[in-house]
C-alpha cells in the first residue's frame, strides 16, 4: 500500500494535496498504530469520517463569512441610512429661517410692497414717485439699524476662523521645525524657499487686483461682501478705500455710517458713475441666499441691497437690475431675484459732479485762504409749503472742545473784537451766516452749525430738505450772461423727509491739527437724538454741543474736565449766572414762564409773580391777586392750582419797551400759597421766551430740581432782572429758599439782593 500511495504522490503531488490533504497519510498512521483486522474496510470508514468533517468545517466556515458579509452589508446600509438622516436633518436645518432670516425676509416683503405700489412708506410723502418712497425707506431702515448685535457676530466668526487659522499656522511650524524628511538639502530647501517668496509676492500683487479674492478666509459668505462693497461704491468711495474686508467693513458696518443715511440725499451724494460701479459689483450676486440671509450679517447687507436697488430705480426711471433666476441650493432648485447688469448705460463721470457728502471720508473741505471769508446761506423746503421757522446758529469751541461763543437770530455777532461770525436774516426770516476764519480769535479752533427748530413743540417733521450754500466773499464767477457773482465753494444738501427731532448737526469747522492757519469743513447731517436728549424739555441749538464735541474729539479738541464752563449756559443756567436779554427779543413780547409738578395726593398751591423795584424801593408788584403792574407793562396770566400738565403752568408777559423809566429791578419769585411745601415740588423751572405771532422760542431756562430736597421753605427768589447801561437788562438767577407766603412776608429777603 505504501508504495502504491507513494507512486501516486510521486505522479500528482499538487492533486492529492488539493483534493486529499493529509487524511490519506493520517489514516496510514491510524491504521498503524490500531492495526485493524481489515485494515481495508477501516481505512475506508476513516477516510469517509475525515471527508465528512471537512465538508462540515468548510460549510460551517461558509455559514460564518456568510454572516459577517450580511452583518457588514447591514453595517453599512445603517452608515448609508445615517448620513441619509443626518443630510436630512442638514438640509432641514439649513432650510430653516433663523431670526436673521426672519429680518431679511420681512425687510424684503415690506420692500416689494412699496415697490409695487402695494404700501407707502412710513415716511412718503404722497407727491414722490416709487423711486423716492424706496428711497426714503430704504435710509429709515439703515439708519435705523443696530449694528452692535451684527458686528458681535462678525467679531466671533473672526476669531473662530483666526484660531483656525493659527492652529493651521503652529501645525505647519511644527512640521518645518522638525527633521527634514523630504530628502531635499539646505541648498534645494534655499531654492524652494525663494520660490515661495516669488509665488507670495505674486498672490500678493493679485490681491491688489482682486479685492474679493480668498472670501472664505474672513467667514463672511462672499455674497455679503459684494453688496456691503458695491453700497460703499454707489456712495462714492473708490475700489482702493474697499480693497480688503477689514477696509469694507470698517466703512459700512460703521455706526455713525449706518446712522448718516438719515439725511443721505441720493440725488447729490451720489452719481449715476457711482451707481454703475455698485451694479458690476454685484453681477450674479443672490441677495436671498440662505447663507447671507441667516448671517448675521444678512439684515443690514439686505438693507444695504436695497438702497442700492432703490437708487438703481432712481437713476434708471423705475428699472430694476434684478432678474429671476433659478438657483440650485441646499439639494433643491429654487427661484430667486440675482443682480443682472444687462442694460446700464455707460456715463462719462469726468462730467458729473458730487457735492460733500455726510459718510465720514467723503465729508472734508480743505479751505483755501481765498475761502476763509464766506457767506453761508440756508434754505429749506417743506412738506405742502408748510411754514416752518428754522432757525440756524454757529457755536464757537476753544482747545479743550469748551464752548466759548455762539451766534443766532438772537445774539447777532460773536463777543471777539472783529466779530468774526455775524448774523443776518432776509426779509423772509431766512438766516445767513458772514464768517471770517482769518479774524476768529487764536482761543477760537472749531466751530459747528446748527439747525434747530426752537417754536415749542414744532420739529423738522414737516421739513423735506435743507440746503446749506457756502459763498466765497473774495472770489467771484461770470455766468453765462456776463454778470459776476460769488464764487460757490461748496453746496451741501441734506434729505430731512426722515428727520422728525428738533435740532440737527449740519457742518463742523475747525482748525487743522498741523496748522493752526489752515481750516477745514466737515460735513456732518446728525439729528440730535438719544435718551439724553430725551430728558432735556427745552428745544435749543446748545442741544447739539455735545454731538459737535464727540466729533472734536478725534481731533485733538478734548478736555477731561468736561464739566468746567467758559460761558454762560443760557438752557441750563445755574444759581448766579448772569445773562443778558438779547436786544432783539425785547423788541416782542417776552413771556416768563415757571412749570413744576405736584405729587397728586398733597394739596396745595404754587404761585409766581414779579416784585419790582425802583431805587430800592418796591413800587409795585404782580401776582395772581394783581394780574397787571401799574404801568401795563407785566402782565400775569392767571392762577393755577394743581401743577398739572407738561410745559409752564403759570406765565407772566413782559414789555420791556413799555416799563416805566424809573423802574430799575424786577425780582421773579415763587411761593406756596396754601398748603405743603417746597419739598411738595418736583420738576421746577422758569424760563424766559420770546413770543410772536403767538409761538413761543425759548431765550434762556433754570432748572431747580434740588427745591424737593428744601425741608420746611414755603418761598423761592428765583431771578432778578435788572436794568444796565443803554437800556440793556440782566438776568441774574438766585435760586435762595425762605419761609414766606405772600409778597409782604419776602420783602426782607428781596432788599437783602438788592444790591447783590
Amino acid at each position: 500500500v505504501v508504495s502504491v500511495v507513494s507512486v501516486v504522490v510521486v505522479m500528482d503531488t499538487e492533486y492529492l494535496k488539493e483534493h486529499v490533504g493529509s487524511a490519506l497519510s493520517d489514516a496510514l498512521s491510524m491504521v498503524c498504530v490500531f492495526q485493524p483486522d481489515d485494515a481495508i474496510e477501516w481505512l475506508s470508514i476513516y477516510l469517509q469520517h475525515s471527508h465528512t468533517q471537512t465538508q462540515l468545517k468548510k460549510k460551517t466556515e461558509e455559514d460564518k463569512k456568510n454572516r459577517e458579509h450580511l452583518l457588514a452589508i447591514a453595517h453599512e446600509e445603517g452608515l448609508r441610512l445615517q448620513k441619509e438622516r443626518e443630510e436630512q436633518l442638514r438640509l432641514e436645518n439649513l432650510r430653516k429661517p433663523n431670526e436673521e432670516q426672519f429680518d431679511c425676509m420681512k425687510y424684503n416683503e415690506e420692500f416689494q410692497s412699496i415697490a409695487f405700489g402695494e404700501k407707502e412708506a412710513d415716511v412718503d410723502d404722497s407727491n414722490d414717485g416709487t423711486a423716492e418712497r424706496l428711497l426714503n425707506f430704504a435710509c429709515d431702515e439703515l439708519s435705523s439699524f443696530d449694528v452692535t448685535d451684527a458686528m458681535k457676530g462678525d467679531e466671533e466668526t473672526e476669531k473662530a476662523v483666526d484660531g483656525s487659522e493659527k492652529k493651521t499656522a503652529n501645525t505647519n511650524t511644527e512640521v518645518h521645525e522638525g527633521d527634514n524628511n523630504d530628502g531635499n538639502t539646505e541648498e534645494d530647501d534655499e531654492e524652494d524657499d525663494g520660490e515661495e517668496d516669488e509665488e507670495e509676492q505674486e498672490q500678493e500683487d493679485g490681491a491688489q487686483q482682486s479685492s474679493m479674492a480668498n472670501v472664505n478666509s474672513c467667514g463672511v459668505p462672499d455674497n455679503i461682501q459684494h453688496i456691503l462693497k458695491a453700497a460703499m461704491l454707489l456712495c462714492c468711495y473708490s475700489e482702493d478705500d474697499l480693497s480688503t474686508w477689514n477696509s469694507i467693513k470698517k466703512l459700512a458696518l460703521d455706526d455713525i455710517v449706518v446712522r448718516r443715511f438719515e439725511t443721505i440725499d441720493v440725488k447729490t451724494m451720489t452719481t449715476k458713475g457711482s451707481c454703475n460701479r455698485a451694479l458690476k459689483c454685484l453681477e450674479g450676486v443672490d441677495f436671498q441666499a440662505r447663507s447671507l440671509q441667516k448671517h448675521k450679517l444678512g439684515p443690514i447687507a439686505t438693507r444695504y441691497n436695497g438702497f442700492i436697488d432703490s437708487a438703481a430705480r432712481f437713476y434708471y426711471d423705475g428699472n430694476t437690475f434684478q432678474h429671476e433666476q433659478e438657483i440650485e441650493e441646499d439639494q433643491e432648485v429654487v427661484k430667486r431675484m440675482v443682480w443682472n447688469t444687462n442694460g446700464i448705460e455707460e456715463v462719462d463721470e469726468s462730467e458729473e459732479s458730487r457735492v460733500l457728502s455726510v459718510l465720514p471720508g467723503m465729508n472734508t473741505l480743505k479751505l483755501k485762504d481765498s475761502d476763509r471769508k464766506f457767506k453761508l446761506n440756508m434754505s429749506w423746503t417743506t412738506k405742502n409749503d408748510v411754514d416752518v421757522d428754522v432757525d440756524g446758529a454757529v457755536i464757537m469751541f476753544n482747545s479743550k472742545g469748551q464752548a466759548v461763543d455762539y451766534v443766532y437770530h438772537l445774539m447777532h455777532a460773536s463777543k471777539d473784537e472783529k466779530h468774526c461770525v455775524q448774523h443776518t436774516e432776509d426779509e423772509n426770516g431766512v438766516d445767513s451766516f458772514t464768517i471770517s476764519l482769518n479774524d476768529a480769535p487764536e482761543n477760537v479752533r472749531a466751530m459747528s452749525l446748527v439747525l434747530n427748530v426752537a417754536i415749542d413743540g414744532e420739529s423738522f417733521e414737516n421739513v423735506l430738505s435743507s440746503n446749506v450754500k457756502i459763498l466765497s466773499m473774495s472770489e467771484t464767477v461770470t455766468r453765462t450772461d456776463g454778470v459776476p457773482v460769488p464764487k460757490v465753494i461748496t453746496d451741501i444738501n441734506l434729505n430731512m423727509k426722515l428727520i422728525d427731532s428738533h435740532e440737527l448737526l449740519h457742518l463742523i469747522l475747525y482748525r487743522s491739527p498741523e496748522d493752526g492757519s489752515v481750516w477745514q469743513l466737515q460735513f456732518i447731517g446728525e439729528k440730535i437724538a438719544g435718551d439724553a436728549r430725551d430728558e432735556i424739555e427745552s428745544q435749543n441749538f446748545l442741544n447739539a454741543m455735545p454731538l459737535s464735541q464727540q466729533y472734536l474729539q478725534p481731533i485733538g479738541l478734548s478736555s477731561s474736565d468736561t464739566d468746567e464752563r467758559v460761558i454762560v449756559h443760557p438752557f441750563m443756567m445755574m444759581p448766579g449766572d448772569v445773562l443778558e436779554v438779547p436786544a432783539p427779543a425785547m423788541e416782542d413780547l417776552i413771556v416768563i414762564g415757571m412749570g413744576w409738578d405736584v405729587d397728586p395726593d398733597v394739596q396745595m398751591d404754587l404761585d409766581c409773580g414779579i416784585a419790582i423795584y425802583s431805587q430800592d424801593t418796591r413800587v409795585d408788584y404782580c401776582d395772581f391777586e394783581k394780574l397787571k403792574s401799574n404801568d401795563n407793562a407785566i402782565e400775569h396770566q392767571g392762577d393755577n392750582r394743581d401743577g398739572e400738565g407738561e410745559g409752564d403752568d403759570e406765565s407772566i408777559n413782559v414789555h420791556f419797551t413799555k416799563i416805566d423809566a424809573a423802574t430799575d429791578v424786577l425780582f421773579l419769585y415763587a411761593a406756596v400759597y396754601e398748603g405743603g411745601a417746597l419739598k411738595d415740588c418736583l420738576n421746577v423751572h422758569i424760563r424766559m421766551s420770546s413770543e410772536k405771532d403767538g409761538q413761543l422760542k425759548e431765550i434762556c431756562r433754570f432748572s431747580l430740581d434740588w427745591l424737593a430736597q428744601v425741608q420746611d421753605d414755603t418761598a423761592v427768589i428765583l431771578a432778578k432782572i435788572t436794568r444796565v447801561d443803554g437800556g440793556r437788562w440782566e438776568f441774574r438767577t438766585i435760586g435762595t429758599t425762605a419761609m414766606g407766603r405772600t409778597i409782604e412776608e419776602l420783602e426782607g429777603k428781596l432788599v437783602d439782593y438788592l444790591e447783590h
